[in-house]
C-alpha cells in the first residue's frame, strides 16, 4: 500500500499543529484517505524520525495557475532530508486557501483605510475641531456643532475605532495561519506544504499531489 502513514492520531505529538507546514493533516489521495499527523509529529524529529516516505515538503511560490495546477518554483525537501531546487507541478492544490488570503487582504486594506480615518476623526477633536464633512451632508446641527458635544462625538468615534481595530485583530489572527511572502504587489500567497510524490510528470516536471483535504 502506497500510504504508510494511515496512523492512529493517539501517536502524534499535539506540538505538530503548531506550524504553518502542518496543515490539512487529512487528505484523500487517489480516492483514499490519508492520516499525514505521524509524518507531521515526527519529521526530522531525531530518534523517531520518518525517513521513507513519498511526501515531500514542497516551498516556493506560484508561477502559473492553470486548470491542471499549479507550477510552483521553489524547493522539495524529503524525510530523508534530501532537497532539490525544481519546477514542480502541483495537482489538486489549494486554492479555497489562496482565495481566503486574497479576501482577508482586501479586508484588511478597507478596515486600514477606515481605522486611519477615524484616527484622524479623533485627532481633530481633540483638537477641539469638528471634521468637515462635504457639503451635501451638512445640516443645521453639523453647523452649530457646540463645544460640549464634541466630547460626545469623541466617545462615538473611540467606540467605532475600537470596534474596526477589533475586526483588524480577527483578520490578523487569521492572516497568521497562512504562509504568505512579499512580492512586487505587496502580500502574496506562499507555497509551504506538503506533497505526494507520485513519481510521474509533465512537460518535464515532476508531478506532485496536494490532494483533497478532508476530515
Amino acid at each position: 500500500m502506497i500510504f504508510a502513514l494511515m496512523v492512529a492520531a493517539a501517536t502524534c505529538s499535539a506540538d505538530s499543529a503548531t506550524n504553518l507546514d502542518f496543515r490539512f493533516p487529512i487528505r484523500v489521495v487517489n480516492g483514499q484517505r490519508v492520516d499525514l499527523r505521524y509524518l507531521f509529529a515526527h519529521w526530522h524529529s531525531g530518534a523517531n524520525a520518518v525517513t521513507n516516505s513519498r511526501w515531500v515538503l514542497l516551498t516556493g511560490s506560484i508561477v502559473d495557475d492553470n486548470p491542471g495546477g499549479w507550477v510552483v518554483d521553489g524547493k522539495t525537501e524529503s524525510a530523508s532530508g534530501l532537497g532539490f531546487h525544481q519546477k514542480v507541478l502541483v495537482l489538486n492544490p489549494p486554492r479555497t486557501e489562496k482565495q481566503t488570503l486574497e479576501n482577508l487582504l482586501g479586508q484588511q486594506k478597507q478596515l486600514d483605510k477606515r481605522n486611519a480615518s477615524l484616527e484622524s476623526v479623533a485627532n481633530s477633536l481633540q483638537n477641539g475641531n469638528v471634521p468637515q464633512t462635504p457639503k451635501h451632508h451638512h445640516n443645521a446641527a453639523q453647523q452649530n456643532v457646540s463645544p460640549t458635544s464634541i466630547p460626545q462625538m469623541e466617545t462615538n468615534v473611540s467606540n467605532r475605532e475600537s470596534a474596526v481595530q477589533g475586526q483588524l485583530g480577527q483578520v490578523d489572527k487569521q492572516l497568521a495561519a497562512i504562509p504568505t511572502m512579499s512580492s512586487t504587489n505587496g502580500t502574496a500567497y506562499r507555497v509551504d506544504f506538503f506533497v505526494f510524490y507520485t513519481g510521474q510528470s509533465q512537460s518535464g516536471m515532476p508531478t506532485l499531489d496536494f490532494g483533497i483535504p478532508t476530515q
